[in-house]
């Protein structure tokens, strides 16, 4: 639901232009009059983020667009590496970028020249501080963002769960990285969901960074710290494999665990969700 929504909307922004009539090395319909979209994702690797490139490269090239993907190899220096792209996007004159910003702030300089430049820029996921941005004296006109609300996603999914559940829980938060306000959002809407249910009781909330084998240390060290703890939300498909994959390394097959967008089940070890978990029994 939330990937349609992302991708219904993509285009608002852009032009149509003619059909293609030749394909580039990669078999990717090209002419040299058609527009060209650079697309831009947090990092490679990822499932939800590749699959919104992917989907959003097929969706433009369908259209009659051009597209380049290119994207940071890892969250680490995701920030750093988006910045260099996109002024590698704007020195080629993109006619326009769909960017999913690791960062809501430190992006915006780039963000505004590639806006004063005429680029239009469509942001998507992960909202960008905005008031920052327009004091910048940017072509606002040339900005569109495609985000969801996602306090209230993450606190109508939490509170979804928790009253399935029966008896008590103690429940370890594994939040994104909370530099990014959507972040915070997702972990906000779960703690509150936590204190609107009188069986389940916050432990702890950890910075997760998104990341698998970040989430999967911390499960490793927190149970290690406090073994009531028995219920884990994670915020996104990544972390809840890595807390999954630790709890299969400490033979723990009784934990419930839950995640943002998509609920796990009791002793499982699979996510319902597309495909995210193959190879995980």
């Amino acid at each position: 639901m939330k990937l349609a929504l992302y991708l219904s909307v993509l285009m608002v922004i852009l032009t149509s232009c003619k059909p293609s009539s030749q394909l580039d090395e990669n078999n990717i319909p090209y002419d040299d009059d058609m527009p060209v979209i650079g697309l831009v994702s947090k990092y490679t690797g990822g499932y939800f983020m590749d699959t919104v490139i992917m989907t959003a490269q097929d969706l433009l090239n369908d259209s009659g667009y051009y597209t380049v993907s290119k994207s940071p190899s890892s969250y680490t220096d995701a920030v750093t590496q988006q910045i260099s792209i996109i002024e590698e996007f704007i020195l080629s004159d993109v006619d326009g970028i769909i960017l999913i910003p690791a960062d809501s702030q430190a992006l915006n300089p780039i963000i505004a020249r590639a806006l004063n430049a005429g680029i239009a820029i469509v942001i998507v996921d992960t909202p960008i501080d905005t008031d920052d941005l327009f004091e910048m004296d940017v072509n606002e006109d040339l900005l569109s963002f495609v985000l969801i609300d996602n306090y209230t996603a993450a606190y109508d999914a939490a509170n979804t769960y928790f009253n399935t559940l029966t008896g008590s829980y103690n429940s370890l938060v594994i939040s994104g990285d909370i530099s990014n306000s959507h972040a915070i959002e997702r972990r906000d809407g779960v703690i509150d969901a936590i204190a609107d249910n009188d069986n389940v009781d916050l432990v702890k909330f950890v910075d997760g960074k998104w990341q698998e084998h970040i989430a999967y240390q911390i499960v490793l060290d927190e149970l290690a710290e406090d073994d009531s703890i028995n219920l884990i939300s994670c915020s996104n498909d990544g972390m809840a494999i890595g807390a999954i994959l630790a709890l299969k390394e400490m033979n723990l097959e009784d934990v419930r665990r839950t995640r943002i967008y998509s609920l796990t089940r009791t002793n499982r070890f699979w996510l319902k969700s597309s495909g995210c978990c193959d190879g995980i029994d």
